[in-house]
């Protein structure tokens, strides 16, 4: 079946892409980066396939959609809490790279946890 490649190489990628972004958080170097590129590419490969409902399923289509809209009005409640906290002087001497691959740790665990909840749940919308 078509989809369980989209759901191991979504699962795969949201796991590749967090465990190497904490490692690009501490050595900013080319050995976390090549996997860290491989995760973001299997997980857009299966968003776009989710989302475009290649496999047909237009149930697993609304969750995907439900689940990335509200794994970003998170993160964009939590990019503002960033900005806050730097104007505070909170954040203390964060790195670019360090932000950056905080916000994408942050968006892929809220989308796999609103993903696990809608597919859950059973029905969206």
């Amino acid at each position: 079946m078509a989809i369980e490649y989209e759901k191991y190489a979504l699962w795969a990628g949201v796991g590749l892409t967090i465990v190497s972004s904490m490692v690009l958080m501490a050595f900013v170097s080319w050995v976390p980066f090549v996997p860290f590129a491989i995760g973001v590419g299997l997980v857009t490969w299966a968003l776009y396939r989710y989302m475009g409902c290649q496999a047909g399923d237009e149930r697993l289509q609304k969750i995907v959609v439900y689940a990335m809209t509200n794994s970003w009005l998170a993160t964009f409640f939590f990019i503002a809490m960033y900005v806050l906290f730097e104007v505070l002087g909170i954040l203390g001497g964060m790195t670019p790279t360090g932000i950056l691959a905080v916000t994408m740790t942050t968006m892929l665990i809220i989308f796999s946890a609103w993903f696990v909840y809608f597919t859950r749940q059973g029905d969206v919308g």
